[in-house]
């Protein structure tokens, strides 16, 4: 802060007993990613720690506006989809945005806030330089994923088709898909579904790995409470793979980060406790 005379206000909910605590110390320089004129480079693909415990709300893009945030450097050289993953402790909240290289609301791509993991996308990012903003609550640690592909046309997984694993679409190149759960019948049994549940209505993809990869789900925009379900093969249905169900009853939907060996596997979108709808899927195959 520049020399001057500032007045602190403080103010309750309620009368109470306050004590004000002022500390004034010697100017300290912000850190480079504190700023959106030249912040430090992610490259596509990449994940990187972040440390915001030395930290202001310095970056003012509207996203997350109340705790220490950073920017980063984003280069695309062609049109991309890009999906950021923020990870952060369960007990935090925090924001993730895609800016323009002003950092300003009205040029802003994406934005969410929430629990961990947060997410943010935007299909066909025009080649260019943006910013990748991210901010918690309390300025603690995490990661930040920002995963980058040539832009994709979706994949319309067809109206009543794909239910059992002999219509599977094959997603073993990555890419985005839709469907709608409701044009097909009853048939996934899953062990993370409620109680009791008879049956859900499910839409499969098919996911053959030829080596050990990263595989990244996210069902974001789905219009319903989500269940995403990994199964490995070959014989359909599969067996359950470990840690491979996630119920995704936020706004963000399901959600998985995996790294599996080399086999057959099926990916099954349904819903939880019967709930069915349109829903999107975002498949990507990485290096582990």
């Amino acid at each position: 802060m520049p020399a001057g005379t500032y007045v602190v206000t403080l103010a309750a909910t309620s009368p109470i007993d306050a004590t004000l605590d002022v500390e004034v110390s010697a100017p300290t320089s912000p850190a480079p990613n504190q700023t959106c004129t030249a912040p430090p480079i992610v490259s596509a693909n990449q994940r990187i720690t972040i440390d915001l415990s030395n930290h202001e709300n310095a970056i003012k893009d509207g996203c997350f506006t109340s705790g220490p945030d950073a920017a980063y450097d984003l280069s695309l050289a062609r049109a991309s989809d890009v999906l950021l993953v923020l990870q952060i402790p369960q007990s935090e909240s925090g924001g993730v945005s895609l800016d323009s290289p002003t950092c300003d609301a009205p040029s802003q791509l994406a934005c969410t806030t929430g629990g961990t993991p947060v997410r943010a996308s935007r299909r066909n990012v025009r080649a260019g330089d943006w910013r990748v903003v991210v901010a918690d609550q309390l300025g603690l640690q995490g990661t930040l994923d920002v995963l980058v592909r040539d832009t994709v046309a979706p994949t319309i997984v067809p109206s009543g088709g794909a239910s059992t694993c002999a219509q599977a679409i094959d997603a073993s190149g990555g890419g985005f898909f839709t469907g709608d759960t409701s044009t097909v019948m009853p048939s996934l049994m899953s062990g993370c579904d409620a109680p009791n549940q008879a049956g859900d209505r499910a839409q499969v993809l098919a996911l053959n790995l030829t080596k050990p990869q990263r595989v990244v789900l996210d069902m974001e925009n789905s219009a319903f409470e989500t269940l995403l379900e990994l199964r490995q093969g070959p014989s359909c249905p599969g067996n359950p793979v470990n840690n491979g169900c996630y119920v995704g009853f936020g706004a963000q939907r399901s959600f998985l980060d995996i790294e599996l060996p080399a086999g057959s596997y099926w990916i099954y979108a349904s819903g939880y406790n019967g709930a069915d709808g349109t829903w999107d899927l975002d498949v990507r195959v990485l290096p582990p």
